[in-house]
């Protein structure tokens, strides 16, 4: 690159950063919100009785990224699929093993405070330390990249336009000067980076969180920071200095990899114009303050709430009695018509009402945070809580679609990698379905690659990413022998399908936590129904007669919903004996 073209680009790159400062600073005051007043002494300035922030960004994060995605490799011809298959565990193994959730999920929570950005790619030497993370010879790696440390065109309102993006990452001095980059001089006139260096145009949220001050005090070596920028229109990929030799291009490559490049965005809403997403925090963030303001003057007025014994002249002789006598004391009073309770003070019932109601706000702004959480029943009964559940899912739907689709692009440059990798050589074993126990040891490696990696199909199972519970998988159990099962028995049984029994009641005593039902089920010969055993061995036919008898008890709920409104109501003195037994029941 020509030297008049790199001190465009640093002075690009420094007034693009400038251009981002907004950003960073409001996702660092989200950040505060986030941890509250007790993580460090430079968190939030104000108590967040109510944190609805966290409760937002946990639920919703769980809800998004609970898990490891697994991939779905397929492709079209025939000859293929046996290659695709394989190909489809390798990636699986490598997601497993670079621990891709970790890294996803900051991502996503990310999004959520304010725009999600990761940068995928390979390493070429034998310990590379990107990121802070020391990565494998040649293994394939993703990191998520903090807005702190993004760069971009801000000039462009579309993501296909930009001129440039980077990142900014600090390695280990000696180890930049003498191996990260062999051969080069430039590279043995670095000096170390201090960590304030740059705190006057960004807002660090690691650094201002922490409230870092000096020039690495903390530091046990020195270290450089540096970045890493793809450029699409020159197709290539360079390292710089961070604020030295901006006359210096450390390293420089054609760009081989995926067409996208090596960085990917995830926004939940876009603004036009801007390639800057919206991110759902920013209009959930006012009523979260007015909770929590609302929660502090509450606050203030139990503080200042008293309750005072008064008396009047002339009983002064029954003020010692009265302070010497404990609580259930029988005493003297000569003049018991000069003596009053005074209650000073106290909880306003209306600011009361409206932070209970701020908080239902608050909720149902979040698409039913109740629901979609977890948090607690949402009516009287269990079709109609499922209804809400599904509805509350329809809000989720479009962010999990976002991920969704954030995820692939990102197994497909992984794929990428594994695919052209010439030196790979992965150990896998693949089982046989439907043949329990059955194992069949193979080796990914370069000869056993066919086809090009364009005639192959990577997707991800979006299921796969959702939080699971025992309970659910239990629930899910049950639903298929109740529903599938149970109604279509004789045509299963008419062309020679079984339910396996023993399998059914390891799953039950695996996902309902009860080891002790494989002693509860026995055999006509006595024995263990758990041994091992062919398969449909011990099921047994029912009378097609039997006579069953549903009960339907109504029992009027109290849902979380339904106790705020009467609470609310109470608190305003309109509510009526109903409502006050509503917001006095459990919630179940």
């Amino acid at each position: 690159m020509k030297k008049e073209d790199l001190k465009k680009l640093h002075s690009s790159i420094e007034a693009n950063f400038k251009l981002l400062e907004p950003f960073r600073k409001n996702r660092l005051e989200v950040i505060k919100e986030y941890v509250g007043s007790h993580f460090s002494d430079h968190g939030s300035e104000k108590q967040l009785p109510f944190n609805m922030i966290r409760l937002f960004v946990d639920i919703f994060t769980r809800r998004l990224v609970a898990n490891n995605p697994s991939s779905l490799v397929t492709t079209k011809p025939l000859r293929l699929r046996p290659s695709a298959a394989t190909l489809q565990l390798g990636l699986n193994h490598l997601i497993e093993e670079i621990d891709l959730q970790r890294d996803l999920e900051t991502a996503v929570k990310d999004a959520l405070f304010s725009v999600g950005m990761v940068k995928v790619g390979l390493n070429h030497s034998a310990s590379v330390e990107i990121g802070g993370v020391l990565h494998d010879v040649g293994q394939p790696f993703m990191n998520a990249v903090e807005l702190d440390n993004f760069v971009c065109d801000m000039s462009v309102s579309r993501w296909e336009d930009m001129t440039f993006i980077g990142d900014r990452y600090r390695v280990d001095l000696e180890f930049a000067q003498t191996k990260m980059f062999v051969g080069s001089e430039d590279a043995k006139k670095l000096t170390a980076t201090g960590k304030a260096v740059q705190d006057n145009e960004r807002h660090s949220t690691k650094e201002l969180l922490e409230k870092r001050t000096g020039f690495d005090a903390e530091e046990y070596r020195p270290k450089v920071e540096l970045w890493d920028l793809w450029l699409p229109l020159e197709n290539k990929v360079i390292t710089i200095a961070a604020g030295q030799l901006t006359d210096v291009v450390l390293n420089e490559i054609d760009w081989d990899g995926p067409e996208l490049g090596p960085y990917h965005q995830l926004g939940m809403a876009e603004v036009p114009g801007s390639v800057m997403p919206l991110p759902p925090i920013a209009s959930h963030r006012d009523l979260h303050e007015l909770v929590n303001f609302t929660a502090r003057k509450i606050q203030r007025q139990i503080h200042r709430q008293k309750e005072i014994l008064g008396v009047a002249s002339g009983g002064e002789g029954d003020i010692d009695r009265i302070m010497n006598s404990d609580d259930g004391d029988v005493i003297k009073l000569d003049h018991p018509d000069l003596v009053k309770d005074f209650k000073l003070g106290g909880v306003d019932s209306l600011n009361l009402a409206t932070m209970v109601n701020f908080m239902e706000l608050f909720k149902q702004m979040s698409g039913n945070l109740d629901s979609i959480g977890g948090l607690g029943p949402q009516s009287d009964t269990l079709g109609q809580d499922k209804m809400i559940a599904d509805s509350s899912s329809v809000q989720v739907a479009d962010m999990a679609a976002r991920v969704t689709k954030f995820t692939a692009r990102i197994v497909r440059d992984l794929a990428f990698y594994l695919f052209e990798d010439p030196l790979i050589n992965l150990p896998l074993v693949k089982r046989v379905p439907g043949v329990e126990g059955v194992e069949i040891p193979v080796t990914l490696t370069a000869a056993d690659r066919e086809g090009d990696f364009l005639d192959y199909n990577f997707d991800i199972d979006p299921v796969s990413m959702s939080h699971k519970t025992p309970g659910g998988q239990l629930n899910k159990l049950m639903t298929v022998i109740q529903q599938v099962y149970a109604p279509l028995r004789p045509v299963f049984q008419s062309q020679g399908i079984t339910l396996d029994t023993s399998q059914l009641i390891r799953s039950l005593a695996q996902y309902a936590d009860l080891p002790e039902l494989d002693g509860l089920f026995i055999s006509d010969d006595g024995e263990a129904l758990l041994d091992d055993q062919p398969v449909g061995s011990h099921e047994r036919t029912l009378d097609p007669n039997t006579t069953r008898t549903n009960i339907r008890i109504n029992r009027p709920g109290a849902t979380n919903s339904d106790r705020a409104n009467a609470f609310v109501q109470g608190l305003l003195g309109q509510g009526n004996d109903e409502q006050r037994a509503v917001a006095a029941r459990a919630t179940g």
